[in-house]
């Protein structure tokens, strides 16, 4: 390990000889390490994307093939959201590859001046709040100072002595005065005013967001335990389903077996009688995000997701509040959802020859033809409706979960303890 880190700062002597440019030695070195990390930040984040790819891919995968055991699916897909976040928490932020999604002319209005782009490199450069920055520093004192890491250890245990504890308690006080003095001057100036003032009226905005996502708790709750009835009674009843769709082609197809279409001269126009709960508390839900919108704290509403990771299950919810209720109503399997999986309008227009009775040798094998690519379709559509209701009540749970907890009126136990001992809220 020393042959390589000797053979490391050789390299890094050799490399700063040859910057012929007016710094201090010490910057030149810092620059250098500095720009090495950032490389190998680079080639990890390279690597995590590859990870995120392949956890991805893997879910897609094994997610059909789970379909029939949605209990395993939800494990599946709770494993693929711990990885997937677990990746986004790791992965550099400043040197995160960005969407080359092409812009419109609103993001040019908003997009940052030349100079302001410039200035946020720079802080990313230098600030020390990023591990790389520090990592840089500390690596450049110690090979530039030649200092051990044992005998800094112990520099440090020696300064911790009793006579130097003394020393720094005596100067503790004026410190503490200095600062106060700052900070009084920083928050009475017109500046700090101000940030006072959009304190006050931002910790509004924050109660009363918390006050919507406080009524959501309860009709959430009803949702997602009739939307999970709805898909078990979906699953189960998988083959009428696909009976259902073949009434809607043709009132004379008996069944298809071995990829072959079984004709009954006799009408069979039957339809069964399904029994999923249309929901309607998916309509209050859609009154409260209505309600935030007007209350113009629309956005403001959905950045609760910012507080954890389970609270991003909110998204499925972002959507306009007529939308919304659509788009529920669809993936939670409801009769509507029946309506539009069933019976298309382009399909009624293809199979209308068919309604009456069985088609002619001649046109038989085309009807044939495009019967089994419906049915096939079809049954990969009613798969993927599945699949998308289980993920969205897994993340709607996660998040009905963790606004009860944040909400409940025992929680932050800590913070209410200082809130008597400071008589502050």
């Amino acid at each position: 390990m020393e042959k390589y880190l000797q053979m490391l700062i050789n390299f890094n002597e050799l490399l700063v000889e040859h910057i012929n440019i007016g710094i201090p030695m010490f910057a030149k070195y810092y620059m250098i390490f500095k720009i090495e990390i950032i490389i190998i930040l680079f080639f990890a984040d390279l690597l995590l994307l590859g990870l995120w790819d392949l956890n991805f891919n893997w879910y897609y995968k094994i997610k059909f093939k789970l379909v029939e055991r949605p209990s395993r699916l939800i494990r599946a897909y709770k494993l693929f959201n711990g990885i997937h976040n677990l990746i986004s928490f790791i992965r550099p932020r400043y040197i995160r590859n960005n969407t080359n999604e092409e812009k419109g002319l609103i993001d040019y209005i908003y997009e940052d001046s030349f100079f302001k782009y410039i200035k946020r490199i720079i802080i990313y450069f230098f600030s020390p709040k990023y591990i790389s920055n520090l990592i840089a520093l500390a690596t450049t004192t110690l090979l530039y100072y030649d200092i051990e890491l044992s005998s800094l250890i112990s520099r440090y245990f020696q300064l911790l002595t009793k006579n130097n504890l003394l020393s720094f308690l005596t100067v503790l006080p004026a410190i503490i005065i200095v600062l106060i003095v700052i900070i009084g001057w920083k928050y009475t100036s017109l500046k700090g005013r101000y940030i006072r003032g959009a304190n006050r009226l931002n910790q509004k905005i924050i109660e009363e967001t918390l006050d919507i996502h406080r009524r959501l708790v309860e009709p959430l709750i009803t949702v997602i335990d009739k939307a999970s009835k709805n898909i078990e009674y979906a699953l189960n009843c998988k083959d009428l389903l696909i009976e259902s769709r073949l009434r809607k082609m043709s009132p004379f197809i008996r069944d298809i077996e071995n990829d072959k279409v079984i004709w009954d001269e006799k009408y069979i126009g039957y339809e069964y009688d399904y029994e999923f709960d249309d929901i309607e508390e998916i309509g209050e839900i859609a009154n409260i995000i209505r309600e935030a919108k007007e209350k113009n704290i629309y956005e403001e509403f959905f950045w609760i997701r910012h507080y954890s990771d389970v609270m991003i299950g909110i998204d499925n919810l972002k959507r306009e509040s007529e939308k919304l209720e659509d788009n529920l109503r669809f993936y939670l399997f409801t009769t509507k959802t029946l309506r539009k999986i069933l019976k298309e309008d382009k399909e009624e227009v293809i199979y209308s020859e068919i309604q009456e009775g069985i088609p002619n040798e001649d046109k038989k094998g085309y009807f044939e033809r495009k019967i089994l690519k419906d049915i096939k379709e079809f049954k990969i559509k009613i798969d993927r409706i599945i699949i998308k209701s289980i993920e969205m009540l897994v993340d709607l749970g996660n998040y009905n979960k963790g606004i009860y907890s944040l909400l409940h009126f025992n929680s932050n136990r800590l913070g209410r303890t200082l809130s008597y001992w400071t008589d502050r809220e």
